[in-house]
């Protein structure tokens, strides 16, 4: 199942790799759980290159922090290998986590570019864009910031005008404003949503 509520990214992904080896249910799943291993790979490696203490240290909590992340696959809902967008696109926020947190220009534009590809997946992914642009600029500068900011939005905005011309100006009315206005939406302003824990 892949709402219409999200760009095709995932749907695109699955398609390309269905033209290969055959479409069908597993190789959603195998997106999905592919993405779901990289944010595991990618948690692993944020904790083991700057987390504290020696390395064999670091590396094994962020083993650790990986396996803990895989052990939310019940609480979380089972969602980490279901045919949907959820997982491909958390493995690739991890990995523009992983790139933003390197040094050097090569990777803030790999972060960006992973961040605006992380957008065509799942549209709130471009929620990491901010926190990632501060994080950047705290440590690289305003230089580099923009840098990150012409990386991530650039490309972005050019799927979205882009999509937009393909789809007759509906693609940004399915993937904004249809879900804007489903009553679920301002639920999750509060903590506890029952409606969602239910």
């Amino acid at each position: 199942w892949i709402p219409f509520l999200y760009p095709p990214g995932y749907a695109a992904t699955v398609a390309t790799l269905g033209g290969v080896v055959g479409l069908g249910f597993s190789v959603g799943r195998a997106v999905a759980a592919g993405g779901t291993l990289l944010a595991a790979a990618c948690l692993a490696g944020i904790v083991g290159r700057h987390g504290r203490g020696e390395w064999a240290w670091r590396w094994g909590v962020g083993a650790c922090v990986a396996v803990v992340f895989l052990g939310t696959y019940r609480a979380s809902g089972a969602f980490m290998d279901l045919g949907r967008p959820d997982g491909l696109a958390l493995g690739l926020l991890a990995l523009a986590l992983l790139l933003g947190l390197e040094r050097g220009r090569r990777f803030v534009v790999a972060s960006g570019l992973v961040l605006a590809l992380a957008f065509t997946v799942k549209q709130h992914s471009a929620l990491w864009g901010l926190p990632l642009l501060l994080a950047v600029v705290r440590r690289e500068g305003w230089r580099e910031g923009a840098v990150f900011a012409a990386a991530s939005a650039v490309p972005a905005l050019a799927f979205v005008a882009a999509m937009q011309g393909l789809t007759a100006g509906n693609f940004w009315r399915y993937v904004v404003e249809v879900p804007a206005s489903h009553p679920l939406v301002w639920y999750r302003a509060f903590p506890g949503v029952p409606w969602e824990v239910g």
